[in-house]
């Protein structure tokens, strides 16, 4: 089990954003279009891929999500109309697990990093925030860092 670690931030410019809501499955259409984009405008990554999940709910027996694709590249870029480019991505003051292993194991991971906020009588300021590794060097056992914002007060 990897450990928690605290005040950790996350800092990026020229970040490629989309929140939408969607299916499961139509996640990955996302993940190509924006892929697409990169590969169009010759954007070179600056960081993994990064998503964030507001929501989740069961319609019609399928996953339905509320979630935001973020990707950051080394230039400022047109972009279509759905997307957004942020010319900054700040997350300070987080909570911070790596998540190694079946990123379907990620709800764990998250329920540890949910627990620990509340053991520590931390509030948390956003969802979970989930970077995805620019190059994957084991495919069994992919490192995920997961980043969850806490409110700096101690009231």
């Amino acid at each position: 089990m990897q450990p928690i670690k605290e005040n950790q931030e996350i800092n990026l410019t020229n970040v490629i954003s989309i929140r939408k809501k969607l299916y499961q499955e139509e996640l990955n259409e996302e993940i190509q279009k924006i892929g697409e984009i990169v590969k169009e405008e010759k954007l070179n990554l600056k960081s993994g891929l990064i998503t964030s999940t507001y929501s989740m709910q069961l319609k019609e027996g399928k996953q339905f999500l509320d979630v935001e694709i973020l990707l950051s590249v080394d230039r400022e870029v047109k972009l279509p109309n759905e997307y957004t480019l942020k010319k900054e991505f700040v997350l300070k003051n987080a909570i911070y697990k790596k998540h190694i292993g079946d990123p379907n194991g990620l709800g764990k991971s998250a329920e540890e990093m949910i627990n620990y906020i509340n053991q520590n009588n931390y509030q948390s300021i956003t969802s979970l925030y989930c970077v995805q590794p620019m190059q994957v060097t084991d495919v069994n056992n992919p490192e995920i860092e997961c980043y969850i914002g806490v409110n700096p007060n101690k009231l």
